[in-house]
């Protein structure tokens, strides 16, 4: 993928947990990327919310991002894409990537 486009990051993950809607979609220039929340994720979101505790949630899971992209070697799309794949493996989602009618799966299921 060229380095020039990027996909969710850190700061686009208070947005995934507080919306409703089974899909987060991002556009970046001829690309896609699209977040699809599980029902782990869901029962996670719903769990955190009746405790008050879901910008704690959140706060987790920026810094998870935040740590894989420091940690992760390359370009700002490669460091992106690895950090948002950890954490949809971490927390059940499901993330796809790709432009026009050819989007796929990446990653491990959640």
């Amino acid at each position: 993928m060229p380095t020039d486009y990027g996909t969710v990051s850190a700061p686009d993950l208070d947005l995934l947990a507080n919306r409703d809607g089974p899909l987060f979609v991002v556009r970046s220039g001829p690309f896609t990327y699209v977040i699809a929340k599980s029902k782990q994720f869901n029962r996670l979101v719903e769990k955190q919310e009746n405790a008050g505790t879901l910008t704690e949630l959140v706060t987790e899971m920026e810094q998870l991002s935040n740590r894989i992209f420091e940690a992760t070697k390359g370009n700002m799309s490669d460091r992106l894409e690895q950090a948002i794949i950890t954490v949809c493996q971490a927390y059940h989602l499901v993330y796809y990537e790709g432009s026009g009618s050819d989007i796929k799966r990446v990653g491990d299921p959640a």
